[in-house]
């Protein structure tokens, strides 16, 4: 006989194996690990939603919300965050070296400095540790060339290793200031020395040391990966990274600007009265065998204010050393250069020329005379006052980028209505000489219907771009304005994940957060009446722009 006590035994039971089976189940769900459906070729780590995924180029993703934290570093190796504890997965996803640690740096040269119960130390690829840092030593940076920056009590220095007997060879920390190794070489600093001399009873300066003060200012020099000084003395103001042969380097000087209005850039002879005098830093080149970049072309005496003055004299031989108010560095074989100038309201404008690594200003024109109205300033035209069109004290230009035998670069409009635009050097036969010209964005399809007509096909994206930010305005016209005119625009880059010679940078179009991965692929347009032909440049989006965040 069924009695009631039975039934609620079996129920109680029942009810206790259910309970079990949820505990399993739930300790189960909360040890899972991260999805081992793993993706091939990523190219960047990208957020929508708040959370990260690794996307490639067919825009397959791996999600990453396994972990509480993604290091926003993309490489070969990203490092991850889980229970408080940092590891490292590679591009498909799949971890590589467990969450063990308390900190990780990133990971370059397949070596990474990892901090674990206190202790810093460097591990390989595999986890494996290769070297443990002694007392007081700590680096908080990578490794670049096989020198890794390292630091003790406030002070600099490098490690190097050497990949062949697989041993570490430590520098002197001495310096106040360093930067990684590039090119050979590393910026380094030590602040500079003040020194007070005594005075005699009649208030003479003696040749004894009364005290010496550190300045609070750098002063700079390089060292190469054998730990040698560049120079003798560390005697510059600034000094910037070595790139093609060349690193800008910099000293506090007067430069006297010419005011906009009262002086013609075919006639640089003027009065004092019309110049404004600023200490600043000026700039020129210097190589590694400690000589300077030579200017050889006449825009030099017409544009530059040489050795920080303002006499600008023919005498002056236009192979003399150039000192510079502005100048990029030489990421390609060509770079920016730029003179001062002021305007009607005193607002500073730079008038921008481009020089090569040999000196010589071969497109000076395609910049001076085909676009100054947005790159330069042209104070002999009549509405140079009043009518200053995209006005270069609000325009910036980034580094010029070779890309296939084609230079590029993104110059934008910081302040008004800011806007970014990708231009390329092209050679044209109706001018016979090179012009810059805006890049052409393959986003907007047109088709030819067969009576005829022609219709324009918009990706799904920008038709939400549309309704959400372009008040869904009838003409694609806006539409396509506002993609050829990005909000925020990064830097141009050569992807080594993307494909082999892909330029790439990142967009985010006005009113949107969200940003687009886009590629620009170089081409020729063949002219039959010349029987050449001449660069082409298209921009088209890997990744569109709908995503939160771009990391690549």
């Amino acid at each position: 006989m069924v009695t009631k006590q039975k039934i609620k035994n079996v129920l109680k039971k029942s009810f206790i194996c259910s309970l079990s089976m949820l505990t399993i189940l739930s300790l189960s769900n909360c040890s899972k690990g991260p999805d081992k459906n793993y993706i091939d070729n990523a190219i960047a780590i990208v957020y929508q939603d708040k959370k990260p995924y690794l996307i490639n180029a067919e825009k397959q993703t791996y999600s990453l919300d396994y972990y509480d934290e993604v290091v926003k570093i993309f490489n070969e190796y990203i490092a991850v965050k889980k229970d408080g504890k940092y590891g490292f997965i590679n591009r498909t996803g799949k971890l590589i070296i467990e969450p063990i640690y308390d900190k990780v740096y990133p990971m370059y040269e397949e070596k990474a400095v990892v901090i674990k119960d206190g202790q810093y130390e460097i591990i390989d690829n595999t986890g494996k540790s290769i070297y443990i840092f002694p007392d007081n030593i700590i680096s908080e940076s990578y490794f670049s060339e096989n020198l890794l920056l390292i630091s003790k009590d406030d002070k600099y220095g490098f490690l190097k290793y050497n990949p062949e007997t697989t041993t570490f060879e430590c520098s002197e920390i001495i310096y106040d200031y360093a930067k990684s190794f590039k090119n050979g070489y590393a910026v380094v600093g030590i602040y500079a020395k003040e020194i007070i001399y005594k005075k005699d009873d009649e208030g003479n300066i003696t040749e004894e040391i009364e005290e010496i003060k550190l300045s609070e200012s750098l002063k700079y020099n390089y060292v190469n990966n054998n730990f040698e000084l560049l120079f003798d003395e560390f005697t510059f103001d600034y000094a910037d990274d070595f790139s093609n042969g060349y690193a800008i380097v910099g000293n506090y000087d007067d430069i006297f600007i010419p005011t906009v209005g009262q002086i013609n850039a075919h006639n640089p002879g003027v009065n004092d009265d019309e110049f404004i005098k600023e200490n600043t830093i000026v700039y020129k080149y210097i190589t590694a065998e400690k000589t300077s970049l030579h200017f050889d072309h006449e825009y030099v005496f017409k544009y530059f204010i040489n050795n920080g003055t303002k006499e600008i004299t023919e005498e002056k031989h236009y192979t003399d050393e150039v000192y510079l108010p502005f100048a990029k560095s030489f990421t390609s074989d060509i770079t920016f250069v730029a003179k001062y100038r002021y305007s009607k309201i005193q607002t500073p404008l730079k008038e921008y020329m481009l020089v090569s690594t040999s000196g010589k200003m071969d497109y000076t024109l395609a910049i001076y005379d085909k676009t100054k109205y947005k790159f330069g300033y042209d104070a002999g035209h009549k509405n140079a006052i009043n009518n200053q069109c995209q006005s270069p004290s609000l325009f910036t230009v980034g580094n010029v980028v070779k890309i296939n035998d084609t230079y590029a670069f993104i110059a934008g409009q910081t302040l008004n209505s800011p806007c970014w635009k990708v231009y390329y050097l092209q050679y044209s036969f109706y001018e016979d000489d090179y012009i810059f010209k805006e890049v052409t964005w393959d986003v907007i399809k047109e088709v030819v219907n067969e009576d005829g007509t022609v219709t324009e096909i918009v990706p799904e994206w920008g038709l939400k771009y549309k309704a959400d930010y372009l008040k869904n305005t009838s003409s694609n016209g806006t539409l396509k304005t506002a993609i050829e005119n990005p909000y925020e625009m990064t830097e141009l880059s050569i992807s080594k994940y993307y494909s082999s010679d892909c330029l790439i940078n990142t967009i985010r179009m006005n009113k949107s957060n969200k940003y687009g991965l886009v590629r620009y692929d170089t081409g020729t347009i063949y002219y039959e009446k010349y029987d050449d032909s001449t660069n082409l440049l298209t921009a088209s989006f890997v990744l569109d722009p709908i995503y939160d965040k771009i990391i690549y």
